[in-house]
Protein backbone atom coordinates (compact mmCIF):
# COMPACT_ATOMS: atom_id res chain seq x y z
CA UNK A 1 0.00 0.00 0.00
CA UNK A 2 1.06 3.22 -1.08
CA UNK A 3 1.14 6.09 1.44
CA UNK A 4 -0.33 8.56 -1.24
CA UNK A 5 -1.74 7.88 -4.79
CA UNK A 6 -1.79 10.98 -7.65
CA UNK A 7 -4.16 10.50 -9.74
CA UNK A 8 -3.58 12.94 -13.29
CA UNK A 9 0.16 13.95 -15.11
CA UNK A 10 -0.89 17.41 -16.11
CA UNK A 11 0.52 20.31 -14.08
CA UNK A 12 -1.43 20.05 -10.52
CA UNK A 13 -0.56 16.33 -10.21
CA UNK A 14 2.95 16.44 -11.32
CA UNK A 15 3.23 19.27 -8.74
CA UNK A 16 2.01 17.25 -6.10
CA UNK A 17 4.07 14.15 -6.98
CA UNK A 18 6.97 16.23 -6.98
CA UNK A 19 6.52 17.65 -3.76
CA UNK A 20 5.81 14.00 -2.23
CA UNK A 21 9.06 12.63 -3.75
CA UNK A 22 10.95 15.40 -2.39
CA UNK A 23 9.62 14.69 1.22
CA UNK A 24 10.31 11.04 0.63
CA UNK A 25 7.02 10.18 1.07
CA UNK A 26 5.86 7.02 -0.69
CA UNK A 27 4.14 8.22 -3.84
CA UNK A 28 2.94 6.40 -6.53
CA UNK A 29 1.49 8.57 -9.80
CA UNK A 30 -0.90 6.69 -11.83
CA UNK A 31 -1.68 8.42 -15.61
CA UNK A 32 -2.13 7.56 -18.84
CA UNK A 33 0.64 10.26 -19.95
CA UNK A 34 2.01 13.26 -18.28
CA UNK A 35 2.02 16.99 -19.27
CA UNK A 36 -1.79 17.13 -19.52
CA UNK A 37 -3.25 19.56 -21.58
CA UNK A 38 -0.15 22.15 -21.01
CA UNK A 39 2.10 19.40 -23.97
CA UNK A 40 0.04 21.11 -26.29
CA UNK A 41 1.97 24.22 -27.46
CA UNK A 42 0.50 27.05 -28.85
CA UNK A 43 2.16 28.85 -32.08
CA UNK A 44 1.43 32.51 -31.98
CA UNK A 45 2.77 34.73 -35.17
CA UNK A 46 4.79 38.02 -34.41
CA UNK A 47 5.12 37.28 -30.67
CA UNK A 48 8.21 38.12 -28.70
CA UNK A 49 9.13 34.73 -26.74
CA UNK A 50 9.94 36.52 -23.83
CA UNK A 51 6.44 37.96 -23.20
CA UNK A 52 5.20 34.11 -22.96
CA UNK A 53 5.57 31.92 -20.14
CA UNK A 54 4.77 28.51 -21.72
CA UNK A 55 3.23 26.47 -18.90
CA UNK A 56 4.63 23.22 -21.01
CA UNK A 57 8.24 23.95 -20.60
CA UNK A 58 7.67 24.53 -17.26
CA UNK A 59 5.30 21.31 -16.84
CA UNK A 60 8.21 19.83 -18.65
CA UNK A 61 10.83 20.56 -16.07
CA UNK A 62 9.10 19.00 -13.18
CA UNK A 63 8.52 15.96 -15.58
CA UNK A 64 12.05 15.78 -16.19
CA UNK A 65 13.15 16.62 -11.94
CA UNK A 66 10.78 13.47 -11.22
CA UNK A 67 12.61 11.29 -13.62
CA UNK A 68 15.92 12.08 -12.43
CA UNK A 69 14.66 11.70 -8.85
CA UNK A 70 13.54 8.12 -9.80
CA UNK A 71 9.46 8.41 -8.78
CA UNK A 72 7.22 5.67 -9.16
CA UNK A 73 4.95 6.13 -12.11
CA UNK A 74 1.86 3.76 -13.50
CA UNK A 75 0.88 4.52 -17.01
CA UNK A 76 -3.38 3.92 -17.53
CA UNK A 77 -6.41 5.56 -16.85
CA UNK A 78 -7.95 5.72 -13.58
CA UNK A 79 -11.59 4.07 -13.69
CA UNK A 80 -12.69 4.58 -9.74
CA UNK A 81 -11.79 5.07 -6.57
CA UNK A 82 -12.85 3.96 -4.19
CA UNK A 83 -13.10 4.02 -0.33
CA UNK A 84 -11.20 0.62 1.94
CA UNK A 85 -9.95 0.00 4.27
CA UNK A 86 -7.72 1.77 6.25
CA UNK A 87 -7.90 4.00 2.51
CA UNK A 88 -8.61 3.79 -1.04
CA UNK A 89 -8.62 1.38 -3.86
CA UNK A 90 -7.97 2.72 -7.42
CA UNK A 91 -9.09 0.68 -10.10
CA UNK A 92 -7.47 1.33 -13.27
CA UNK A 93 -9.66 0.95 -16.57
CA UNK A 94 -7.09 -2.15 -17.43
CA UNK A 95 -8.30 -3.79 -14.40
CA UNK A 96 -5.53 -3.50 -12.00
CA UNK A 97 -6.47 -2.47 -8.15
CA UNK A 98 -3.87 0.09 -6.36
CA UNK A 99 -3.75 0.35 -2.61
CA UNK A 100 -3.57 3.95 -0.85
CA UNK A 101 -4.30 5.83 2.35
CA UNK A 102 -4.99 8.99 0.69
CA UNK A 103 -5.48 10.23 -2.37
CA UNK A 104 -4.92 13.30 -4.96
CA UNK A 105 -7.41 13.77 -7.70
CA UNK A 106 -5.66 15.95 -10.74
CA UNK A 107 -7.39 14.89 -14.05
CA UNK A 108 -8.10 17.94 -14.97
CA UNK A 109 -10.76 19.02 -17.52
CA UNK A 110 -11.75 17.91 -21.34
CA UNK A 111 -12.33 21.04 -24.11
CA UNK A 112 -15.44 20.59 -25.57
CA UNK A 113 -15.41 20.77 -29.56
CA UNK A 114 -16.96 23.27 -31.71
CA UNK A 115 -17.18 20.31 -34.59
CA UNK A 116 -16.43 22.46 -37.32
CA UNK A 117 -14.38 21.90 -40.06
CA UNK A 118 -10.68 22.89 -39.79
CA UNK A 119 -10.82 22.80 -36.17
CA UNK A 120 -8.13 19.87 -35.36
CA UNK A 121 -6.02 21.35 -38.03
CA UNK A 122 -6.02 25.36 -35.81
CA UNK A 123 -5.92 23.64 -32.80
CA UNK A 124 -3.43 26.38 -31.16
CA UNK A 125 -2.41 27.88 -34.39
CA UNK A 126 -4.97 30.15 -34.66
CA UNK A 127 -7.56 28.55 -32.54
CA UNK A 128 -6.79 28.88 -28.79
CA UNK A 129 -9.21 28.21 -25.43
CA UNK A 130 -8.03 29.60 -22.45
CA UNK A 131 -9.12 33.62 -22.83
CA UNK A 132 -7.26 34.38 -19.19
CA UNK A 133 -3.71 33.16 -20.83
CA UNK A 134 -3.28 34.75 -23.98
CA UNK A 135 -5.31 37.57 -24.07
CA UNK A 136 -2.26 39.99 -22.84
CA UNK A 137 -0.82 38.62 -26.51
CA UNK A 138 -3.52 40.08 -28.95
CA UNK A 139 -3.44 43.70 -28.36
CA UNK A 140 -4.62 45.63 -30.99
CA UNK A 141 -5.75 42.46 -32.78
CA UNK A 142 -9.05 40.81 -33.50
CA UNK A 143 -10.22 38.22 -32.42
CA UNK A 144 -13.53 36.13 -32.62
CA UNK A 145 -15.08 34.65 -29.78
CA UNK A 146 -16.89 30.75 -30.29
CA UNK A 147 -19.42 30.15 -27.78
CA UNK A 148 -22.57 31.42 -26.25
CA UNK A 149 -23.83 32.31 -22.33
CA UNK A 150 -21.83 33.30 -19.86
CA UNK A 151 -18.14 31.57 -20.46
CA UNK A 152 -18.13 33.19 -23.60
CA UNK A 153 -18.78 36.63 -22.75
CA UNK A 154 -16.63 36.59 -20.33
CA UNK A 155 -13.48 35.56 -22.33
CA UNK A 156 -14.83 38.06 -24.75
CA UNK A 157 -14.56 40.81 -21.69
CA UNK A 158 -10.82 38.98 -20.63
CA UNK A 159 -9.95 39.87 -23.93
CA UNK A 160 -11.48 43.57 -24.53
CA UNK A 161 -10.01 44.17 -21.33
CA UNK A 162 -5.93 43.04 -22.58
CA UNK A 163 -6.95 45.68 -25.63
CA UNK A 164 -8.51 42.94 -28.21
CA UNK A 165 -10.94 43.61 -30.94
CA UNK A 166 -13.13 40.50 -29.44
CA UNK A 167 -16.08 39.75 -31.67
CA UNK A 168 -19.02 37.38 -30.11
CA UNK A 169 -21.32 35.48 -31.97
CA UNK A 170 -24.58 37.07 -32.58
CA UNK A 171 -28.03 35.53 -31.51
CA UNK A 172 -28.68 33.41 -34.32
CA UNK A 173 -25.30 32.98 -35.60
CA UNK A 174 -23.36 29.47 -35.42
CA UNK A 175 -19.51 29.11 -36.96
CA UNK A 176 -19.91 26.97 -39.40
CA UNK A 177 -15.49 26.41 -40.85
CA UNK A 178 -11.96 27.67 -39.82
CA UNK A 179 -9.23 28.22 -41.85
CA UNK A 180 -6.10 29.72 -42.41
CA UNK A 181 -3.31 29.60 -39.65
CA UNK A 182 -1.51 31.58 -37.04
CA UNK A 183 -2.37 35.24 -36.99
CA UNK A 184 -4.63 34.75 -40.27
CA UNK A 185 -7.56 32.80 -39.45
CA UNK A 186 -10.97 32.72 -41.97
CA UNK A 187 -13.75 31.90 -40.01
CA UNK A 188 -17.44 31.62 -41.59
CA UNK A 189 -20.53 32.27 -39.39
CA UNK A 190 -23.85 31.73 -40.76
CA UNK A 191 -26.62 33.79 -39.32
CA UNK A 192 -30.16 34.68 -40.40
CA UNK A 193 -28.62 36.93 -43.43
CA UNK A 194 -26.43 34.04 -44.69
CA UNK A 195 -22.65 33.11 -44.42
CA UNK A 196 -19.85 35.89 -44.05
CA UNK A 197 -16.24 35.22 -44.01
CA UNK A 198 -14.49 36.95 -41.20
CA UNK A 199 -10.81 37.38 -41.43
CA UNK A 200 -9.80 37.52 -37.45
CA UNK A 201 -6.03 37.14 -35.73
CA UNK A 202 -7.56 34.25 -33.78
CA UNK A 203 -10.38 32.59 -32.78
CA UNK A 204 -11.31 31.30 -29.01
CA UNK A 205 -12.93 28.15 -27.96
CA UNK A 206 -15.66 29.83 -25.24
CA UNK A 207 -17.65 26.19 -24.72
CA UNK A 208 -18.19 25.45 -21.41
CA UNK A 209 -15.39 22.62 -20.85
CA UNK A 210 -16.26 19.14 -19.01
CA UNK A 211 -14.36 17.66 -15.70
CA UNK A 212 -12.93 14.23 -15.81
CA UNK A 213 -14.38 13.81 -12.09
CA UNK A 214 -15.61 10.20 -13.29
CA UNK A 215 -13.32 8.32 -10.91
CA UNK A 216 -14.75 9.55 -7.86
CA UNK A 217 -18.54 10.17 -8.64
CA UNK A 218 -20.16 8.95 -5.82
CA UNK A 219 -17.57 9.24 -3.18
CA UNK A 220 -16.85 12.99 -3.14
CA UNK A 221 -19.48 15.77 -3.37
CA UNK A 222 -19.72 17.35 -6.90
CA UNK A 223 -21.51 20.45 -8.30
CA UNK A 224 -24.17 20.69 -10.61
CA UNK A 225 -21.79 20.81 -13.66
CA UNK A 226 -19.44 17.78 -11.78
CA UNK A 227 -16.70 19.46 -10.61
CA UNK A 228 -15.19 18.26 -7.38
CA UNK A 229 -15.88 20.71 -4.54
CA UNK A 230 -13.18 21.63 -2.64
CA UNK A 231 -12.41 23.76 0.59
CA UNK A 232 -9.66 26.69 0.52
CA UNK A 233 -6.87 23.41 1.35
CA UNK A 234 -8.22 21.12 -1.31
CA UNK A 235 -9.92 18.90 0.58
CA UNK A 236 -13.34 16.83 -0.77
CA UNK A 237 -16.08 15.79 1.48
CA UNK A 238 -14.61 12.44 1.31
CA UNK A 239 -11.45 12.39 4.24
CA UNK A 240 -8.74 11.59 2.96
CA UNK A 241 -9.18 12.63 -0.94
CA UNK A 242 -8.06 15.86 -2.16
CA UNK A 243 -8.78 17.92 -5.70
CA UNK A 244 -6.41 20.11 -7.23
CA UNK A 245 -6.24 21.89 -10.49
CA UNK A 246 -8.96 21.70 -13.29
CA UNK A 247 -11.17 19.02 -12.05
CA UNK A 248 -12.54 21.08 -9.01
CA UNK A 249 -14.87 23.82 -9.21
CA UNK A 250 -12.57 26.21 -8.65
CA UNK A 251 -11.12 25.83 -12.36
CA UNK A 252 -9.28 28.41 -14.06
CA UNK A 253 -7.36 26.61 -16.56
CA UNK A 254 -4.17 27.91 -16.17
CA UNK A 255 -0.89 26.24 -15.36
CA UNK A 256 0.68 28.34 -12.19
CA UNK A 257 -2.68 28.08 -10.75
CA UNK A 258 -2.95 24.44 -11.39
CA UNK A 259 0.31 23.54 -9.79
CA UNK A 260 -0.23 26.03 -6.85
CA UNK A 261 -3.29 24.11 -6.83
CA UNK A 262 -1.16 20.76 -6.61
CA UNK A 263 1.82 21.84 -3.85
CA UNK A 264 -1.63 23.10 -1.76
CA UNK A 265 -3.22 19.60 -1.94
CA UNK A 266 0.06 17.76 -1.44
CA UNK A 267 0.87 20.16 2.16
CA UNK A 268 -2.80 18.63 2.96
CA UNK A 269 -2.57 15.32 2.32
CA UNK A 270 0.49 15.33 4.73
CA UNK A 271 -1.23 17.07 7.18
CA UNK A 272 -3.72 14.14 6.89
CA UNK A 273 -1.68 11.58 6.93
CA UNK A 274 0.40 12.38 9.92
CA UNK A 275 -2.78 13.29 11.54
CA UNK A 276 -2.66 17.00 12.22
Amino acid sequence: MSKLIVVGGGPAGLTAAFYAVRRRLEVLLVSPELGGQARHQSTLPGFEEHRVIRGGDLVARFARELEYLGYPVRTGAVAQVRAAVDGFRVRLAAGQELDARAVILATGSRASRLGVPGEAELFQKGLYGSAASYAHLFLDKSVLVAGLGARARAAAAELSAAGAQARLLEEGERLVSLSGGPGAVQAVVEGPAGRKLLDVDGVFNALEPSPNSGPVSGLAELDGAGWVRVDSRCRTSCPGLFAAGDVTDVHREQVLVAMGEGAKAFLSAVEYLEGR
